[in-house]
C-alpha cells in the first residue's frame, strides 16, 4: 500500500523524510485499525497478579495489542507488553502474532469449522463461556520499569552508556525529547561530543528528530559544525540533516565551521552542499 494516492502525490513533495516517515506510519495504523473495526466485537477476561478483569475486544486483535491493553490496565507503559508480557491460556503460552481467533481465546474461533450456519454459530456464541487467560511476566516488567526510571537518559549519553540508554527507550521512548541542562535534548549533547554516532543513531531510531533545536536554536549539526565533530557531521548528513538550517542568529552550520576555523568541517559542508544542488 503506498503512502498516498495519485491526487494527494503533490502534497508529499517536499516533505522530510521524517514527514514521510510519519505518513507511512499513520496510513499503516489507519488500515490496521480498519481490519480490527471490521471483525466481531468478542468479551475475553483478564487474570493478572495484581487484579483480573473483562475486557471488550474484537477478534482481529493480536495478542500482542491485547498485551499492551492489559499493560495500561495495571498502570505499566505499554512498552513493556513486547519486552516481557505474554499470554498463557489453556497452560500454553500464545505466540504474540496470533490473533485472538488464531489463539482459541474468542468463540469465533470454535465457529469456523461449522460453515455458514449462521443460527448454529449463534448457538455456540450463546452457550460458550466468555474465555480466560493469565497474565505472565508481570513481575519482570516491573523490575524493569522501575531499572530504567532510575536512568537519566542525559546522563547516560554524556556517559556514553548504550546500555543504559538502550534500557530506557525501550520502556519509555518519549524520554528522547528530554531537555536537561542548558534545554538541550539527549541528541543534542550528543552532536557535540565525539565518538557518540552510535549514541546518535539509537536517539534517533527511537524518534529523536535531526531538526530539533536547543540554545539559540542551534540543530544537533550546528553543534557538530560548532565543534569540528567530522564523524558525527557526515552521520547526521547521511541520516537527512538540515545543511541550510539557521540559528536565531540566521547563521547554517557551514557558518559555524567558518567562525571556527574549522577547515575540514568546512570541506566536508560545502561539499555536501555542493551534493545536494546536483539531486
Amino acid at each position: 500500500m503506498g503512502i498516498c494516492n495519485s491526487s494527494d502525490r503533490e502534497s508529499v513533495v517536499g516533505l522530510s523524510r521524517e514527514e514521510k516517515a510519519e505518513l507511512r506510519q499513520a496510513a499503516a495504523e489507519a488500515e490496521r485499525a480498519a481490519t480490527i473495526a471490521n471483525s466481531d466485537e468478542i468479551v475475553i477476561f483478564a487474570n493478572t497478579r495484581s487484579l483480573s478483569f473483562e475486557m471488550q475486544l474484537r477478534e482481529e486483535h493480536y495478542v500482542s495489542e491485547v498485551l499492551e491493553l492489559v499493560a495500561e490496565n495495571i498502570s505499566l507503559p505499554k512498552t513493556v507488553a513486547a519486552l516481557c508480557l505474554q499470554m498463557e491460556f489453556d497452560g500454553e503460552i500464545v505466540a504474540n502474532e496470533s490473533t485472538l481467533i488464531e489463539a482459541g481465546l474468542c468463540v469465533a474461533g470454535l465457529t469456523s469449522g461449522v460453515g455458514s450456519d449462521k443460527d448454529l454459530k449463534d448457538k455456540i456464541r450463546a452457550s460458550s463461556a466468555i474465555r480466560e487467560f493469565k497474565l505472565v511476566g508481570e513481575d519482570k516488567a516491573n523490575e524493569l520499569v522501575a531499572e530504567a526510571k532510575r536512568v537519566d537518559i542525559i546522563q547516560a549519553t554524556r556517559n556514553v552508556d548504550i546500555d543504559q540508554i538502550e534500557l530506557i527507550l525501550s520502556v519509555f521512548p518519549e524520554k528522547v525529547r528530554k531537555r536537561g541542562q542548558l534545554g538541550k535534548t539527549a541528541l543534542l549533547w550528543a552532536a557535540e561530543e565525539h565518538d557518540q554516532c552510535q549514541v546518535a543513531e539509537l536517539l534517533i531510531a527511537a524518534g529523536a528528530s535531526l531538526e530539533e533545536t536547543g540554545p539559540n536554536g542551534k540543530s544537533p549539526l550546528h553543534f557538530a559544525a560548532a565543534t569540528n565533530n567530522i564523524p558525527m557531521a557526515k552521520f547526521l548528513i547521511a541520516e537527512g540533516a538540515d545543511l541550510n538550517a539557521k540559528d536565531i542568529t540566521a547563521q547554517t552550520p557551514l557558518d559555524k565551521a567558518k567562525r571556527n576555523s574549522h577547515t575540514d568541517m568546512v570541506k566536508l559542508l560545502q561539499t555536501a552542499k555542493e551534493r545536494s544542488n546536483w539531486k
